[in-house]
């Protein structure tokens, strides 16, 4: 015989459940753009602001990712947040309002120990685009 204790479990049960169904489904999708992308998570979490173990845990859907976190990756994939969180369609008002400032540069690592590819895209002063292949293309 089932009691009103063991229907209010179920129900506590049930619900715990389809909390963690969107979590999940966000996960997935974020675990689906990092293998397109062909980034490490290492750049993803830096091109969007994040710890790399906090993008680690929303990767894994270990962590309901907040929503201004949600944003910024989002951002980073090029989608808005309801393609990761369909349950979170406002957010992609919030993102259309406010742009996210254009970082045109990515850091990859090189071949070499201890060595990175730098590549970046910015109009500058001919003074300052000066010195930068100055620093460039000095020896140690």
């Amino acid at each position: 015989m089932i009691d009103d204790d063991d229907e209010e479990r179920g129900d506590t049960a049930r619900q715990g459940l389809l909390d963690l169904m969107p979590m999940m489904y966000t996960a997935a999708r974020i675990r689906e753009l990092v293998e397109q992308s062909g980034l490490t998570q290492a750049e993803i979490a830096r091109r969007a602001g994040l710890q790399r173990d906090a993008f680690g845990r929303y990767m894994l859907g270990k962590t309901r990712t907040p929503s201004k976190k949600l944003i910024s990756i989002a951002r980073v994939f090029g989608v808005p947040p309801s393609h990761l969180d369909p349950s979170r369609s406002e957010l992609d008002e919030v993102a259309e309002a406010n742009p996210a400032p254009v970082h045109d540069y990515t850091i990859t690592p090189a071949a070499g120990a201890g060595m990175v590819r730098l590549e970046f895209s910015a109009e500058l002063p001919i003074g300052v685009a000066a010195e930068i292949i100055e620093i460039l293309t000095r020896r140690a």
